[in-house]
C-alpha cells in the first residue's frame, strides 16, 4: 500500500515532519517511515490526519482524486464494530466466503472472523485491500452502514 499522498499533503500546508509527528503523538523517525513507506500508518493515526487536514480516507487511498467528496463527515474515533459488520455485509453482497476473502487479503479465516464482529482492529493495509476488492469506498466502510 502506498500512502504517497502523506508527504504531498503535509507539504501542501508546509508542516515539518516534527510537526505532524506531534499531531500524531509519534516520533519523528516513525512519522518519516510512514511518508518512506517503510511503516504503515494505523487507521486511528490516519483518522487524526484525515481529521487535521479535512480531507477523506478515498483521497489519501488513491481511490479519488477529490480531497472531499459532497458527503464528506469527520469522525472522532475509528469504530471497529461498525466496520466489521461492513465488511460482513459486503461479503454477503459479494457472494464471498470468509475463507475467500480471508485469502485474498492474506490473513486467517479465524483473523478475519475476529475483523468482523470487531474484536481486533483492522490494519490499514487489508481495509485498503478490502476496499479495492470490492470496489468500495474506504470512507463508507467506515462511516456509515452499508
Amino acid at each position: 500500500m502506498n500512502l504517497n499522498r502523506i508527504k504531498e499533503i503535509r507539504e501542501d500546508k508546509d508542516l515539518s515532519q516534527e510537526k505532524m509527528a506531534k499531531i500524531l503523538k509519534i516520533s519523528r523517525p516513525y512519522y518519516a517511515n510512514i511518508e518512506n513507506n517503510i511503516k504503515i500508518m494505523t487507521l486511528d493515526k490516519l483518522n487524526i490526519f484525515i481529521n487535521y487536514f479535512n480531507i477523506s480516507f478515498d483521497y489519501i487511498f488513491g481511490l479519488t482524486n477529490t480531497r472531499q467528496n459532497d458527503d464528506y463527515k469527520s469522525i472522532s474515533k475509528i469504530n471497529y464494530t461498525l466496520i466489521g459488520k461492513n465488511i460482513y455485509k459486503l461479503r454477503q453482497i459479494n457472494k464471498v466466503t470468509q475463507k475467500e476473502l480471508a485469502k485474498n487479503i492474506n490473513v486467517s479465516q479465524a483473523c478475519l472472523s475476529k475483523y468482523e464482529k470487531g474484536l481486533i482492529k483492522i490494519s490499514t493495509n487489508n481495509l485498503c485491500k478490502i476496499a479495492y476488492l470490492f470496489n468500495e469506498s474506504v470512507d463508507k466502510i467506515i462511516k456509515t452502514n452499508i
